[in-house]
């Protein structure tokens, strides 16, 4: 066997008939599906077990009660028995027979991971969404640009042995299992390779845990996220690790609590980055890869500053409204 992809399935019956037929329509012999269904209260388990049915030589199917996204692709994994292995989120699809050309160049490459790029599908359009942006071309990476690529299961392809072998798990019972554990592999390989080939479409749906609006508690998750990546990544990659927590933790989290109006919680983002990471706007990454407005917001979370953000925002919204 040489693919096992493992698809996690929670409350998607409205888009699993478009991720399993893009599956399906793959000229690659030799893989499995891997389809666990995490306890969805829809008909989501109908229409895999209609799909495994029909389709029995390729589709390996498992229900277990909810446990959330992690454990049911860790019990996917677990399962798996391909030489290489890869995850498909139910709500996305990937394009028609991009596996055949990436297990090719993960042969080529004799890589532990493979990384490829992906798009965000709103559905009517797209928008690129490249595991390494700055890279131009397909070519060995190293293991510090293989942490500041984007880190999600499902933009890779792992060399099982090498997944299990180190005993990789997602973090159970969290949201950002993938940052939490995605990064670290660099540890553990300098045989990393990206291929510069779009395979995955990101869809941004409702239905996603990373897409609903409104304030989550889940979001606290990441506190979580951040201090497994923080601890397992630092000591080798200080200044790699710090640009993760400006980006993902001080940028990106707090930015999420700010438009929910919850500011307690960006003071104690500032806080953990005071004590961690004074000096994170000397970062090299932070000075080269941000954005201009995403330094000065993040500056501005760091320093508590939320009324005149709101101050800023609404002088720019009135000037946008003048005739």
């Amino acid at each position: 066997m040489k693919l096992s992809i493992v698809v996690p399935v929670y409350n998607a019956e409205a888009y699993l008939p478009r991720c399993i037929d893009s599956l399906l329509a793959q000229s690659l012999s030799d893989y499995e599906l891997l389809f666990v269904d995490d306890g969805s209260p829809d008909g989501s388990y109908a229409i895999l077990a209609d799909y495994a049915a029909r389709f029995p030589e390729k589709i390996r199917l498992f229900q277990k009660p909810n446990g959330g996204q992690a454990s049911a692709r860790n019990l996917g994994a677990a399962q798996a028995r391909g030489e290489y292995l890869s995850f498909v989120d139910s709500d996305d699809f990937v394009e028609a027979d991009c596996y055949a050309s990436l297990v090719r160049a993960m042969d080529r490459a004799q890589a532990d991971v493979l990384l490829f790029d992906a798009c965000a599908d709103y559905g009517t359009h797209t928008a690129p969404y490249a595991a390494i942006p700055e890279i131009p071309a397909s070519r060995k990476i190293t293991p510090a640009e293989y942490v500041l690529s984007f880190p999600a299961a499902w933009n890779k392809i792992f060399r099982t042995a090498f997944y299990r072998a180190h005993a990789f798990r997602f973090p159970e019972g969290i949201w950002y299992e993938d940052l939490a554990l995605i990064p670290q592999m660099a540890l553990y390989t300098d045989r990393l390779y990206y291929e510069k080939q779009l395979a995955y479409h990101y869809v941004q749906s409702a239905n996603s845990t990373m897409r609903n609006d409104g304030y989550r508690a889940k979001w606290h998750d990441m506190d979580a996220a951040i201090s497994i990546l923080q601890t397992a990544l630092a000591p080798r990659f200080p200044a790699e690790t710090e640009y993760l927590c400006f980006m993902h933790y001080l940028y990106e989290t707090s930015l999420r609590y700010y438009g929910a109006r919850h500011d307690a919680e960006i003071d104690a983002i500032a806080d953990w980055m005071r004590q961690r990471y004074p000096h994170w706007r000397r970062n090299p990454y932070v000075r080269e890869r941000a954005s201009r407005h995403e330094r000065l917001l993040a500056w501005l979370f760091y320093r508590k500053k939320y009324r005149l953000i709101r101050l800023a925002q609404a002088v720019k919204h009135r000037i946008r409204r003048k005739p």
